[in-house]
């Protein structure tokens, strides 16, 4: 098996901590930025597309709950796409409640690739979106389960 270096090994361990952790606890471990996956799973060579997004979004007034149509604001979205594993991760659907499978999607892509992750994979509930995520990667491309 290959492995990974000591910054692609701590970008792990931070996915893995976020599988650790409901979204409600106060401990919640957040999902590494978008940039930072894109680059990681470049360096691994693993498939992926990576884009900026520009975009437009109307600007409210401070203390003001509404939009008062007083201009808009130029946002940068960055947007991870990995189709081995139907994985679109954007701005908008990093939601704390969506992070776990997020998560558990990159690492079973990474452990699908043959790299030794130095976590284990147990039969631990939180861990079966991950099982699922080898799974569809298995199915799409016909390989035997890791």
């Amino acid at each position: 098996m290959k492995t990974l270096n000591k910054q692609q090994q701590k970008i792990v361990d931070k996915l893995f901590a976020n599988l650790e952790y409901n979204f409600w606890c106060d401990d919640f471990v957040r999902l590494p930025q978008n940039r930072t996956l894109a680059k990681l799973l470049n360096e691994l060579d693993i498939y992926s597309r990576s884009r900026v997004i520009e975009e437009q979004r109307c600007t409210k007034p401070a203390g003001f709950a509404y939009y008062t149509g007083g201009g808009t604001r130029t946002y940068s979205n960055h947007k991870q796409t990995v189709d081995e594993v139907d994985l679109e991760l954007t701005s908008e659907n990093r939601h704390k409640c969506q992070q776990g499978r997020h998560a558990s999607k990159i690492i079973a892509l990474i452990h699908c690739n043959g790299f030794n992750l130095q976590n284990e994979i147990t039969n631990e509930p939180k861990h079966s979106e991950i099982r699922q995520a080898m799974k569809t990667f298995n199915k799409k491309n016909n390989k035997e389960s890791a």
